[in-house]
């Protein structure tokens, strides 16, 4: 009966040993998968200030970018309509809006395809600067037959000339800008290196500004 006793009694320590095991290698468990969510929150955290300071980086670079396009896109407005007048360029939903106001907004047939030239001249310029990916080449096709003013229209040429005369001393422009259009540009632009020689003649092939029909 004392040997049974004791039997007994070993077994019940045998089983708390085992329990006590058992709960340690819960505890151990759970001690390791709390340091690995630990580890797992620090990368997220480090994951999530990366990401905030990247956005917080692209954020800076739209704002400069659309400060430096909204800038040169004024510039250029004021040498076609004047220093009292103002512009802008804007940035929303992924479209670039374009407002001149002089006493008001500025509309209508005529100054949308200002504001679009303005804007092309503006990208041009700033792609000679470094900025965009302005491939240096500029066509506008016939912006006088959009009832633009004849001063705006040859002070169009004349910014043109004036971004040629910023290029570096003894290099050449940087850019290519033609515009084809039947009205004459200003008297001292009409002659080499200014105009196309020969003339284009829309009404044969050869006669076109990439010699044949597109």
């Amino acid at each position: 009966a004392e040997l049974a006793a004791q039997r007994e009694k070993i077994a019940s320590e045998r089983a708390a040993i085992e329990e006590l095991e058992r709960l340690y290698g819960y505890m151990a468990h759970a001690e390791v998968e709390a340091q690995q969510n630990a580890e797992r929150l620090a990368r997220v955290v480090e994951l999530l200030k990366a990401s905030t300071e990247r956005q917080a980086l692209l954020q800076r670079q739209r704002q400069d970018a659309q400060g430096r396009i909204s800038d040169r896109f004024r510039a250029v407005v004021r040498a076609l309509l004047g220093e009292h007048v103002d512009a802008k360029a804007l940035i929303k939903n992924r479209r670039i809006e374009l407002y001149v106001e002089d006493r008001g907004e500025r509309d209508g047939a005529a100054m949308e395809t200002i504001k679009l030239l303005a804007f092309d001249l503006a990208a041009l310029e700033l792609g000679m600067d470094g900025h965009g990916a302005s491939p240096g080449m500029l066509v506008h096709d016939g912006p006088r037959e959009a009832d633009m003013d004849g001063r705006i229209y040859e002070r169009l040429f004349l910014y043109a000339k004036h971004l040629e005369e910023q290029s570096a001393a003894g290099k050449a422009a940087s850019f290519q800008y033609i515009v084809t259009t039947t009205a004459p540009p200003p008297k001292e632009m009409q002659k080499a290196p200014y105009l196309l020689e020969p003339l284009l003649d829309a009404s044969k092939p050869e006669g076109r500004l990439l010699g044949m029909d597109l």
